[in-house]
Formats: C-alpha cells, structure tokens, sequence
C-alpha cells in the first residue's frame, strides 16, 4: 500500500488515465494535453505515428509537468503483451522516466489518502483507500 497525506487540502480529485495510445492515429495528444491542462494544474506497432521508443517519450514530455501529481503508475493490457513478449514494460520505463519508480506497480496498487488535518483536537479529515488496476 502507498500512502499519502495531504493536511493542506480540503478535499481531493482523483483523475485516472489509461489507455493513452500515445503514437496511434486515433490518439487525440492536443485533447489529452488540455485536459490535463484543464484538470492536472498543475494496432501493430508498424501502424502508429510514432516508434516505440518515442511513444514513451512522448508520454514523459506529456506527463513531466504533472509528475509531482501521480499517485501511482499501474501496467494495463498494452503493458501485458509488452511484457509477455519481451519482457519490457513501457509504463515501468516511464516510471522510472519521471522519477516515480517507487509509485509503479506491475499489477495493482492500493492507495491510503489522508485528506485535511486535526483542528483543536477534533479530527477534520477524510482517509480514503483505493485500489488501482487496469480492467
């Protein structure tokens, strides 16, 4: 279990992605980059617009600047046939990228969020446990 503890806040978004397809056509960067904007302030390979290899680039320079807001980092279905295949996990690679290695899990990851602080002895915050995986 990661845990966390946000005494500053008064209360807490949770914003989950997946399934980015960076490097397919049918990827919408512009539209991922403004909502991450707006909320984050903060096929075959042969088929997609991009390498391998610059698809995970791309995502570290989409996700840099919000780096400091990432839970945690969780393999889904794209990471699966990457591992079984050759034993490599993109979202391990961009982990490790943006300096959150020890956020990433393989398979599923268990979060406790600790949100707001004690006020003159009574307790005026939330604990929250979520449970992340793909699918």
């Amino acid at each position: 279990m990661i845990e966390y503890s946000f005494p500053e806040l008064s209360h807490l978004t949770l914003i989950g992605l997946s399934d980015l397809h960076i490097g397919s056509p049918q990827c919408n960067e512009k539209k991922l980059i403004s909502f991450l904007e707006k909320y984050g302030k903060d096929e075959s390979v042969y088929e997609q617009n991009y390498t391998p290899d610059r698809q995970i680039d791309r995502v570290v320079e989409i996700l840099y600047p919000y780096c400091n807001k990432i839970l945690c980092i969780v393999d889904g279905n794209h990471e699966k046939r990457s591992s079984k295949d050759c034993d490599i996990s993109p979202s391990r690679i961009i982990a490790y990228e943006l300096g959150l290695s020890k956020v990433y899990e393989k398979i599923s990851c268990y979060l406790k969020l600790d949100v707001g602080k004690r006020k003159n002895g009574h307790v005026d915050r939330s604990i929250y446990s979520v449970a992340v995986h793909h699918g």
